[in-house]
């Protein structure tokens, strides 16, 4: 899968790795100067490995930086090959937001199921959109800075499954490495 990033074609996983760099970056940033009270826009990925044809729906979805005590981050390690191609690269740990909830709670809800973890101090970061021209879906993806605070059972789906093989809590300069490896 490729996507296109200021009129430029790259292929799916770095430009993954891209959007996650501009995230972290914004993220030391904010921990190291000054918290952010509301939404900085970071861009727009689109789509140019399959055709356009139209979206037929958007999708909100949460994503957070969450920190532990010693200051690592929790990341998602994804595997898995399907109609999209071969996935594997890290992500921050998210998912969509439901019907009727704020983001912040969705956000806590996900961290939860997908993470086993309960956060605190929740700071947004900023705004990523990307499309997904082969099942025609839009992504409005809002980026969140949290601290654990706690640890509850995972309730991962089966589509989660089959996608995590791991959850590994890195330094942001361990995870951009693994970005640049």
């Amino acid at each position: 899968v490729s996507k296109t990033v200021d009129g430029g074609s790259i292929p799916y996983a770095p430009a993954i790795a891209k959007i996650q760099r501009l995230v972290q970056a914004s993220l030391f940033f904010i921990l190291n100067f000054t918290y952010a009270y509301r939404m900085h826009y970071f861009g727009i990925f689109k789509d140019t490995q399959f055709p356009f044809r139209g979206f037929t729906h958007s999708r909100n979805i949460v994503r957070g930086l969450i920190q532990r005590e010693d200051g690592r981050f929790i990341f998602t390690y994804i595997f898995h090959e399907d109609r999209f191609g071969l996935r594997d690269y890290l992500e921050t740990p998210g998912g969509g937001v439901e019907t009727g909830e704020s983001l912040e709670v969705a956000l806590m809800r996900e961290i939860q199921e997908e993470c086993g973890l309960t956060i605190h101090t929740i700071q947004p970061l900023g705004i990523v959109e990307d499309a997904y021209n082969l099942i025609q879906r839009h992504n409005i993806n809002h980026y969140f800075y949290a601290k654990m605070s706690g640890m509850v059972e995972k309730k991962w789906t089966e589509g989660e499954q089959r996608l995590i093989k791991d959850m590994p809590w890195l330094t942001l300069e361990e995870a951009m490495a693994r970005y640049e490896a």
